[in-house]
């Protein structure tokens, strides 16, 4: 659990206590059954003195990434990752995810390939222009104002 503590102000015995009893109540682990490996806890002491903890999903920077550091870096849930590794995903997908499993079930992402994926789709997005005025045209004294504008 000190690997996920970021601690922004030097905590008093009386709030260190409070952490450590959070801490032993299972925290860390509902969190962990929430975002895996990939969070960080940061606490700061606020300004009437009390505690602000906040829970914040976060890839922990490995060249192999686990379905969380992906779900993180994606900013997407850890469902839709799964989504889009299974079989009929892979093929139907313009850019599939590149991936391996490990012992035929645990997922992994090399950094390296997801980054050069998402550069691909980014490169093959098409631009997309404004939309055409649609309905009535208007009329009065800022008609042609109006119309000059939204070609």
């Amino acid at each position: 659990m000190k690997d996920k503590l970021e601690t922004a102000d030097k905590l008093d015995d009386a709030q260190q206590e409070t952490l450590n009893r959070l801490v032993k109540a299972g925290l860390a682990e509902n969190l962990g059954k929430f975002f895996g490996r990939a969070y960080k806890l940061r606490v700061k002491k606020t300004e009437d003195g009390h505690l602000h903890i906040q829970a914040v999903h976060e890839d922990s920077g490995n060249d192999y990434m686990t379905v969380h550091d992906l779900a993180a870096l994606l900013q997407t849930d850890v469902a839709t990752v799964r989504r889009m590794t299974k079989e009929r995903a892979q093929r139907q997908a313009r850019f599939p995810l590149p991936f391996f499993k490990i012992n035929g079930k645990m997922l992994r992402f090399d950094r390296k390939k997801i980054q050069e994926c998402l550069q691909n789709m980014t490169a093959a997005l098409p631009v997309f222009k404004p939309a055409k005025q649609r309905g009535r045209k208007k009329k009065g004294k800022y008609a042609a104002l109006y119309l000059a504008f939204n070609k």
